[in-house]
């Protein structure tokens, strides 16, 4: 009978003890998670030793994964507003080449001259034009030793890279007694001197840019003179026409 009572108990008494104890040794793991965890650190340590490091980002900010990063919507585009949206940058535009004066070839406009004998003509196409003069000419035996005069040639038109090709033709006659014939065209000088014994037809040519709305300006200064120690020569020069093209 004493022994009946005594195991109930004593069975409590174990069962008390146990309980304390396990509380005190703390939760009961799980075999199989705590193999399943080990395995994943395992894992983790092999990856961190072959694959590149993630160092953190300055200030506590998390580190931007590209691979994980999914794709801005375009909502989120919208919305996004520059640093440097209040200032409206304005572009300038690009630079265009200068505009031609004119179209085509460049042309000859009308011709003047100072010489009121002169007569010019000018080709349909405008190209092309001759002046021809009836008294451009210095004599010595008459007394007349320089002659000379302007043509102005205006240039229209837009071409560029055109070139004016001038001729100057006549005749000169020097014995014991020399000539001279001076062409300048917009400033610069071309100097032609015939010694004595000349006797024949010229051609001085001149030739230069085509300027497109410019206006060339050509001047004949013809010159007659006795040769040292002569005071019986004679000289005669003359300009009996100009042409000039442009091409």
């Amino acid at each position: 009978m004493r022994s009946r009572v005594l195991a109930p108990v004593l069975a409590s008494a174990i069962l008390a003890t146990t309980i304390s104890m396990l509380a005190a040794c703390g939760p009961i793991t799980n075999p199989a998670q705590a193999g399943h965890q080990s395995s994943a650190a395992a894992q983790s340590g092999q990856s961190g030793q072959s694959g590149p490091s993630v160092q953190s980002a300055p200030n506590g900010a998390a580190p931007s994964h590209a691979s994980a990063a999914a794709p801005p919507s375009p909502d989120t585009a919208t919305k996004h507003t520059p640093a440097h949206a209040g200032k409206k940058q304005k572009t300038k535009p690009a630079a265009q080449p200068p505009s031609a004066p004119g179209t085509g070839p460049v042309r000859f406009g009308p011709v003047t001259s100072d010489d009121s004998t002169a007569t010019s003509d000018v080709s349909p196409d405008g190209v092309a034009l001759t002046t021809l003069f009836a008294d451009m000419e210095v004599n010595l035996e008459k007394g007349a030793v320089s002659n000379g005069t302007r043509v102005m040639m205006p240039l229209t038109g837009g071409a560029h890279n055109a070139v004016l090709t001038i001729y100057v033709s006549g005749y000169a006659f020097a014995q014991d007694a020399t000539a001279r014939l001076k062409v300048t065209v917009n400033g610069q000088t071309v100097v032609r001197d015939f010694p004595t014994g000349t006797d024949g037809e010229f051609i001085q040519q001149v030739e230069l840019p085509a300027v497109a709305g410019s206006q060339t300006q050509l001047s004949l200064a013809l010159e007659v003179h006795q040769a040292p120690g002569s005071d019986d020569g004679t000289a005669y020069l003359n300009v009996s026409s100009i042409d000039a093209n442009i091409a």
